[in-house]
């Protein structure tokens, strides 16, 4: 990840460039909680987002002790995107990953 890149700083490059031009760096976040159907996580301890796209992909590769204060993600081939909301007209933005570890 470059200097300066934050989660927040790579959303405001997407929502102002539509996302389509951009390339995503890897980046690493830490997991702050893990819920049932979302997890929270920040990459500067400032910022949170919650996830629900990835909740189960991560809850599925940590070990079943693990504290989620304990962990972070890597993420390499990631994008934003953006979701609807079943039987509404709502829309979310949330991750899509290909290879994370």
């Amino acid at each position: 990840m470059k200097a300066g890149q934050t989660l927040r700083s790579i959303l405001s490059d997407h929502l102002k460039k539509g996302g389509a031009s951009l390339t995503y760096p890897k980046i690493e976040f830490n997991i702050v909680s893990i819920g049932e159907s979302s997890i929270r996580v920040t990459d500067d301890n400032q910022h949170y987002f919650e996830l629900t796209e990835l909740a189960d992909q991560i809850k599925e590769s940590l070990p079943a002790k693990l504290q989620a204060e304990d962990c972070r993600v890597k993420l390499h081939r990631w994008s934003f995107e953006v979701h609807k909301v079943p039987n509404t007209k709502k829309t979310y933005l949330d991750l899509t990953c290909r290879n994370m570890e």
